[in-house]
Order: C-alpha cells, then sequence, then structure tokens
C-alpha cells in the first residue's frame, strides 16, 4: 500500500492515478501558516499476481 499528503489542488491527480481519500488534514508550518490537506491512500497488485 502506499500513503501520500497531497495538497487539495493535487487530489484530482492522485484520483485519477487510482490513489484514494483516507482523511482530510491540516498541516501547520513554523509560523502561524498553516494550510489543508488530504491523506491518500493507494493498494498496490499482489506481486504473486503480476505477469512475468
Amino acid at each position: 500500500m502506499l500513503h501520500l499528503t497531497a495538497t487539495l489542488s493535487g487530489v484530482p491527480l492522485y484520483e485519477r492515478l487510482g490513489y484514494r481519500t483516507e482523511q482530510t488534514m491540516e498541516l501547520k508550518l513554523l509560523g502561524q501558516t498553516s494550510f489543508a490537506c488530504v491523506r491518500m491512500v493507494k493498494q498496490l497488485p499482489n506481486p504473486g499476481k503480476l505477469a512475468a
């Protein structure tokens, strides 16, 4: 399984690549800067089912 944290503008791209949303969260940077982001996950194929 692959996990990533996407900015809101990146969510449509990752959805087209097969990722699904796990949760929405807010990242806080130094100072008072913060932004919304989305934790996403993609299930990888079982290596035993890949063609040689």
